[in-house]
């Protein structure tokens, strides 16, 4: 736990943004990484072993674990989520037939204070955004700078004055965000969007998700150390080492990129910490994965993120010694925020190599400098600075000679795509259609293969003209096959699989399960109580939870019992009769507000406190006020 001796950056921005409308609150949109060790899904898989105490340290060098670990994601995170029938799933949850609805580079020193983006002049007014090319277009050669007066730059047609000026970055912190990280306070279901708008600030969220999520590189230059204080820390690294059961290529790798080639050094077993500061000694980079299986903080950062996106945030912890590179330039198939933390470190980043590259389902491997052509952005993050690029983005990072670097890696929006979501729609679309149109099951013309297939595809005959539209009526038939909100369940599945369990704040704990009900006292147990019809309750998380038909039942799906370990344990989920789906629907969608337990849809009083019962002994709800005795 880290120490509450002040007020931190965090309260102070929380405390503004509640005073001051423009920046108020509510989040103005209407709505990294990774999946833990997808940030660097590029890792070698064998480096020599012939270096272990020279300057290039090696060792008995393990197979990395990133390839292991996307096909466990794959087959594990996916393999549960098949779609039932497509009758069954198409049905309505009220059971009445409606639909609802994540591096390192070397920075001359005769550049260490000025980054070599090309800008322009700022602009006092706002002026109107340029034709922006469509999401995945790779000639994209602009990013966007925001500096710590409000201003911004940038190059490429994006306007200087695109994002208008706002208030100075300081005028919202001033001081270690770390006495916050301990608890973070106040409405839960608010700290996500604020969360999200002190990571960003002064960028508003809803300027950021028009104009630069997908599109195109952000840097934020803060020139205030102490904004990003208080996540993590390389003290904390050596305690994390020295406390938990960290295994080289499980939970720690360490690198290097000399020369132009990328090597992973990781002996076998247990990462005692004065074996990986031997390593760091020896110019290679160290990086955490999955630090918020170990660290409090790192675990409140990302939980509370992924309620603001709706799916799996991830992280990973880079440690890079002075004058060092850890990895080799390569992409990601995941949006990435990097914040620094100690140190410099220079980025460089460049545009996608073509559009079949852009927005990409699958990261990279390793480029060598002569394939990724100019960088775009060629900055230094010292403290303080953010900076967030979209994957595919090409990217590598180092040290200077005088100085290390920590940051935190935050990744989102892993297979979270259009083509993700109709993975899931097509074929419980194509199994309705199967089952409840003839037209489906007719058999294809005779002698069809005479006029179809790539050898007949420049003859034009009748014949293949009249398969081609039948083609074409079928595909358009299949629309209306599609169980579109059955499978935005089954994708839910997947993303509550996938996601931490929340962090509670105390009036949270003190209203839910975990924090009241019957306990033990000198030699009894006291405060027993019971739910009833008159208790009024509330989901505990926005998030948390989600409600699936499933053959005869209804399940609820959450994360509340769920690992830090990512993929730790199955799926959990509570199963009902299907006649419980409206009285639990309503308490889903009543969320922020309470309802009383009487005032849920059916008929039955005891079936109703029994239902509310389950869900509370399982943490997924909070109380309105404490149970009676």
């Amino acid at each position: 736990m880290l120490p509450n001796k002040r007020r931190s950056a965090y309260d102070v921005y929380r405390e503004n943004a509640t005073k001051n409308a423009e920046s108020g609150l509510k989040n103005d949109d209407e709505s990294e990484s990774t999946q833990e060790e997808i940030v660097t899904k590029d890792m070698p898989k064998t480096t020599s072993a012939s270096k272990r105490r020279s300057s290039k340290k090696a060792g008995n060098i393990s197979k990395s674990s990133q390839n292991a670990s996307t096909e466990k994601l794959e087959s594990k995170s996916h393999g549960h989520r098949i779609l039932s029938k497509a009758n069954k799933l198409r049905r309505s949850l009220h059971m009445s037939g409606k639909k609802k609805s994540k591096r390192a580079s070397s920075m001359a020193s005769s550049a260490a204070n000025k980054d070599t983006e090309k800008e322009n002049e700022d602009s006092e007014s706002e002026t109107p955004i340029p034709k922006k090319k469509s999401r995945g277009e790779s000639e994209n050669t602009s990013y966007v700078k925001i500096t710590n007066d409000g201003a911004s730059s940038s190059a490429g047609p994006f306007s200087s004055s695109a994002i208008p000026r706002s208030r100075p970055v300081n005028t919202y912190s001033s001081c270690s965000i770390g006495s916050t990280i301990s608890m973070l306070e106040g409405q839960a279901e608010t700290e996500a969007e604020k969360l999200m708008k002190w990571l960003i600030s002064p960028v508003k969220p809803k300027k950021f998700f028009s104009e630069l999520w997908e599109r195109k590189p952000l840097l934020i230059k803060r020139h205030q150390p102490a904004y990003n204080e208080g996540w993590f820390s390389t003290a904390e690294l050596d305690e994390i080492l020295r406390k938990h059961n960290i295994r080289f290529s499980v939970n720690v790798d360490v690198t290097t990129y000399k020369d132009g080639k990328r090597e992973t050094h990781n002996p076998s077993g247990r990462a005692y910490a004065p074996v990986v500061w031997d390593f760091y000694q020896n110019d290679c980079s160290v990086r955490l994965l999955n630090p918020q299986s170990f660290s409090q903080s790192v675990w409140k950062l990302t939980s509370l993120l992924q309620e603001y996106f709706g799916c799996f945030v991830g992280a990973n912890i880079y440690l890079t010694p002075p004058g060092s590179q850890g990895f080799a330039p390569h992409y990601d198939d995941i949006e990435a925020f990097i914040i620094q933390l100690e140190g410099k470190k220079h980025w460089r980043l460049y545009n996608p190599r073509s559009e079949e590259e852009s927005l990409p389902r699958y990261s990279s491997g390793n480029f060598s400098q002569d394939e990724i052509g100019e960088p775009i952005l060629d900055t230094v993050l010292e403290p303080g600075d953010v900076v967030y690029f979209p994957r595919g983005t090409i990217h590598q990072a180092d040290t200077p000679s005088d100085s290390h670097s920590l940051h935190i890696t935050l990744s989102t929006y892993q297979k979270n795509s259009w083509g993700d979501f109709f993975q899931k729609l097509v074929p419980a679309a194509l199994q309705a259609a199967f089952d409840e149109d003839p037209e489906f099951r007719q058999g294809l013309p005779l002698n069809y293969l005479d006029y179809i297939g790539v050898a007949n595809s420049d003859t034009i005959t009748k014949e293949r003209s009249e398969f081609l539209r039948k083609v074409e009526k079928l595909m358009s038939k299949l629309v209306t096959y599609s169980p579109v909100d059955a499978a935005a369940d089954q994708m839910a599945i997947g993303v509550i699989s996938d996601c931490l369990p929340p962090v509670l704040n105390k009036d949270e704990i003190n209203q839910s399960i975990i924090g009241s009900g019957a306990t033990w006292d000198g030699n009894k147990v006291v405060s027993t109580a019971t739910i009833t019809s008159e208790t009024h309750v509330r989901l505990i998380r926005k998030g948390i939870a989600r409600l699936v038909s499933e053959e005869d039942s209804v399940c609820v799906y959450h994360t509340m019992e769920n690992s830090r370990i990512y993929h730790e344990v199955e799926p959990q989920k509570l199963e009902f009769n299907p006649e419980a789906g409206p009285a639990i629907e309503s308490i889903l969608n009543a969320f922020p507000d309470y309802v009383k337990v009487d005032d849920l849809p059916h008929e039955s009083t005891e079936f109703k406190v029994d239902m509310v019962t389950m869900l509370y002994e399982k943490g997924l709800l909070l109380l309105k006020d404490p149970l009676e005795p």
